[in-house]
């Protein structure tokens, strides 16, 4: 569960849409924190009250995640960090344990959709 979020968190941006303002500003609209809203992967359709409380936070070139997953009765944590590049207009590239990833994203508003080959995470703005 947690490489697969992670995965998807990380190999997962699919489109950005950010209005003519945003294009023009330089800012990086993934920078700040990302709460996890829904999922839809091959191994998980919705979100559970653990899961729930994920989350990412994009700081200039590196991306932390925090993922809650369920062990029985017990709501487990693991934390990651890595180093990533934007590439063109939506794509994230990073190393995760040796493994190159490369992710498509999308911002639009206070939304922020990642998706990849496992399937799509949608992250709400904190």
């Amino acid at each position: 569960m947690k490489k697969v979020l992670l995965l998807l968190s990380l190999l997962t941006f699919v489109f950005t849409s950010c209005d003519k303002d945003d294009e023009n500003s330089g800012v990086n609209p993934l920078i700040g924190k990302w709460k996890i809203f829904s999922v839809d992967t091959n191994d998980y359709e919705s979100l559970d009250d653990c899961m729930s409380k994920s989350w990412i936070l994009f700081e200039e070139t590196s991306l932390t995640s925090k993922e809650y997953v369920k062990k029985g009765l017990d709501c487990k944590s693991s934390q990651n960090t890595v180093n990533y590049t934007v590439e063109g207009n939506n794509t994230l590239r990073f190393k995760d344990k040796g493994i190159e990833r490369v992710l498509v994203y999308s911002v639009s508003g206070n939304k922020l959709t990642l998706e990849g080959s496992a399937g799509t995470v949608v992250y709400v703005k904190m």
